[in-house]
Parts: C-alpha cells; structure tokens; sequence
C-alpha cells in the first residue's frame, strides 16, 4: 500500500477553495494526468456522488470511478474508487489559515498483480505527481478570480495534442 500525505497553504478564501474542489470535475483543470472528469450521478453535491475519470499516468490511459464517502461543507471531502485499476481512498481536508486556507491531501492507493511489483517505483511516482498537481493548484487558484471553469495555460496547449 503506498501512503500519501501533503499540505499547502493556498491564498484564496477557504469557502472558495472549498467549492471547487469539493467538485471533482474542477480535476481536469489542475491534476495534469486526468483527461477527462464528469459527475455521473444525479442529486445534490455530498456523499454518494459518483464521478468518472479518464487519467493517462506513465504513458497508460485508464478509467475510474469513484464516489464521495464523506462530505462536510468548507471541512472535508474524502472518497473511494469503486471501478479503476488502483484502487484508492483520497480526501482532501480544509481548514482557514492567515493567509487563506490550509488543504491536508491524503492518499492510500492499494496495488496487485503487476503494479505491486513495482510498488517502490510507483510511490515515487505518485508521491512527486502529488506534490506537483498540488503545486498547480496553488498557482492556479491564487492567479484567478473566482471565475470557472479555470484553466492552466499549459495545460490547455497539453491537451490540444490529446
């Protein structure tokens, strides 16, 4: 099981922060490897809300679901995949700092078959993606009025070759 922890503290009111990630399909515009994200239950944002993703991470492109297990407003969002080839729990954790908000990301990813082969390689992996998806999120909320869908300018070149 390869475990994933990073915080950041990002210059932008908590409520605001809160709002577009609680919303998964906000992912495309900052987690470089998701291609395509899309809420694909019906309802009001909160637990039980499922999404699909369309990711490539070292040159393979895969498909999850998943769907929010815990949801507490401008506090917490964690979910759980129910369908992909690694198999996860994520959350994500708000809280108000001096400066804006401080999010706590963790992860636990649980690997078989090949992946668990290369468990080392892949925790090195995943853990610098992390820390540089993070980064564009940083960047990205602090460079922008509330005004979505944002978008990364490198991000939009990248994906026009997608």
């Amino acid at each position: 099981m390869i475990e994933i922890k990073t915080d950041i503290a990002i210059n932008r009111p908590l409520e605001e922060i809160f709002e577009f990630m609680a919303d998964f399909d906000n992912d495309v515009h900052w987690w470089r490897e998701v291609l395509e994200s899309r809420r694909i239950s019906g309802g009001k944002l909160g637990v039980g809300t499922t999404y699909w993703q369309k990711s490539r991470i070292m040159g393979r492109t895969s498909e999850t679901t998943f769907e929010i297990t815990e949801y507490e407003l401008c506090k917490k969002v964690s979910i759980k995949t129910l369908t992909g080839p690694m198999p996860y729990i994520a959350g994500y954790i708000f809280e108000a700092a001096e400066t804006g908000t401080r999010v706590t990301f963790s992860a636990k990813v649980k690997l078989a078959g090949l992946f668990k082969v290369a468990e080392p390689i892949l925790a090195c992996v995943l853990k610098k993606m992390t820390q540089a998806n993070v980064g564009n999120l940083k960047r990205l909320l602090e460079a922008s009025s509330k005004q979505y869908p944002i978008t990364m300018p490198e991000r939009t070149q990248a994906r026009k070759g997608t």
